[in-house]
């Protein structure tokens, strides 16, 4: 039937008689139900991209956490929770950890984010997804890179303490790839870590949260991976202090995640705790509700020297809020001075959003 329609159109075309012709066209209903499919990449970055599970929690910002940096072999010292005490340098966990990322190296990358409890550092992966999913689809000129975050708590939760890491890793990455998730299988995610056409991101979180046996099995499976994975790839791990486990683990770096500087606490709370997006070049929104907090707290940690409690990222997060609960019951009933947070305003500039626990 084809053959018959296209040699009748040849025909038609090839008579000057016939003034009136047409060409057939075929239409056949493909597998898939798509012609032309895009790249399942690019699907998969969308698809994160309008999910809620990596949008900001909280609403003022993030916050300007610093941390100390070891390279060179020190972040597989036994002895690197030492070398962290007696390193007085400190760097922007945020730009530093870009900074390390950046530039796709030919071997691969393991960066550890260190730290105790309630130093932000799940937020602070949640940030870099975010930010990398906006950066692979707006920059068309550099390599896309895919970041997967592994909840590994979570991923316990649901599948067992029994699952190793790669189902770990194929349930991650089923959650957003496009089409039949079930073409994501074992084989599909070891054949793009063993390329290098896109890059890999892997965000390794909440590893700390397991039972030791648990934590321990992992983390073997992931210095396993890490032998099939082609140069160029990344690993980026949440780990905590303590556990000899972790010095398995081929880091390349390591940034230990510190308490706030009181200088800091003081630049958040008076100039940078404004409402804004991460990837909004214009600036943040100044917000007087925000600005107005941030200005009472900073005035009642001065009044009581309470700057020792507000370095710890978490119990700032909770003062914050515990300020915004006053500032709405003083709003309601109209006791708080206007003229002060109007003042206020104009000391907001813009600043990278701040991070949460």
């Amino acid at each position: 039937m084809i053959d018959l329609a296209l040699n009748e159109s040849r025909k038609f075309l090839h008579d000057e008689s016939q003034t009136d012709w047409a060409i057939p066209v075929l239409f056949m209903r493909t597998p898939g139900g798509r012609l032309f499919a895009p790249n399942p990449v690019i699907a998969a970055l969308r698809s994160m991209a309008a999910s809620t599970a990596f949008k900001p929690k909280w609403q003022y910002g993030f916050l300007p956490l610093e941390a100390v940096m070891l390279t060179g072999g020190q972040q597989r010292s036994p002895d690197w929770q030492r070398i962290v005490q007696q390193t007085a340098t400190r760097v922007d966990l945020w730009k530093q950890t870009n900074d390390i990322l950046v530039n796709v190296k030919s071997e691969m990358t393991m960066l550890a984010i260190s730290g105790d409890r309630g130093t932000a550092r799940s937020t602070h992966l949640r940030r870099l997804v975010r930010h990398t999913i906006a950066q692979s689809l707006n920059a068309s000129d550099q390599k896309t890179v895919l970041p997967i975050y592994v909840d590994l708590f979570d991923s316990v939760k649901r599948l067992g303490p029994n699952a190793d890491f790669m189902t770990m890793l194929v349930h991650a990455m089923r959650e957003f790839w496009p089409y039949k998730s079930d073409n994501v299988d074992k084989n599909l995610v070891l054949s793009m870590l063993k390329d290098t056409g896109t890059i890999i991101r892997l965000i390794i979180d909440n590893l700390e949260d397991l039972p030791q046996q648990v934590a321990a099995q992992l983390i073997q499976d992931i210095r396993n991976l890490t032998k099939d994975v082609a140069g160029g790839h990344q690993f980026v791990i949440a780990i905590g202090h303590g556990g000899d486990e972790y010095k398995t683990l081929p880091f390349t770096h390591l940034l230990d995640v510190q308490y706030l500087s009181r200088r800091r606490v003081q630049r958040f709370l008076r100039d940078d705790i404004c409402v804004g997006d991460d990837n909004d070049s214009t600036g943040a929104v100044i917000n007087e509700e925000a600005v107005a907090i941030g200005v009472r707290l900073a005035d009642a940690l001065e009044k009581t020297q309470l700057f020792d409690l507000a370095a710890q990222p978490w119990l700032l997060v909770h003062m914050v809020e515990r300020a915004k609960e006053e500032y709405a019951r003083l709003e309601k009933h109209e006791l708080w001075p206007p003229s002060r947070a109007l003042a206020a305003q104009g000391r907001c500039r813009r600043q990278d959003p701040v991070d949460t626990p």
